[in-house]
């Protein structure tokens, strides 16, 4: 039995802003080769993908290992079939014990208690780590469903 705990947070909530910053700097900064714009961060941990994450419009966790935050992960409800994944994320300092792939089933869990039969997501050919993680746990390419300028490939997986 894995000993990573879940809550869900207030996208909103200041704990939650420091794990998504975390999340959203390590993102750019491998995309950028450069540090995270600091009006991006801002623009984006203000707009509506993050602020959806609750409610209605799906759900922000945050993962623990005893006292200590190790990552997050959060789920949005696209329709009442698919729920997609996003900001799946786990501190560097914390990567290797199974973390990533505890967040994805927590995810996924959450997902089926809704009634929810697809789970899909977005990511970039550089995130090697998530890719390896999505593919273990079953994820399958698709053909693409947005137009996210940083999504290069996209994956689901049914939950039937």
């Amino acid at each position: 039995m894995s000993s990573t705990t879940f809550a869900s947070i207030d996208p909103r909530d200041p704990l939650a802003l420091s794990v998504l910053t975390s999340y959203f700097t390590e993102v750019a900064d491998r995309w950028e080769g450069a540090s995270a714009d600091p009006a991006w961060l801002q623009q984006t941990l203000n707009g509506p993908e993050v602020a959806l994450l609750q409610g209605t419009g799906g759900d922000l966790v945050i993962a623990r290992r005893g006292e200590s935050i190790v990552g997050c992960g959060g789920v949005r409800w696209i329709d009442y079939d698919t729920a997609e994944l996003t900001a799946v994320y786990t501190f560097p300092s914390a990567r290797g014990a199974g973390i990533g792939t505890d967040i994805v089933t927590e995810l996924e869990r959450r997902a089926r208690l809704t009634g929810r039969h697809t789970v899909r997501l977005d990511t970039r050919e550089d995130l090697v780590e998530a890719r390896a993680l999505y593919a273990g746990l079953g994820y399958a390419p698709v053909p693409a469903f947005n137009t996210d300028p940083y999504a290069q490939i996209w994956l689901a997986k049914s939950l039937a």
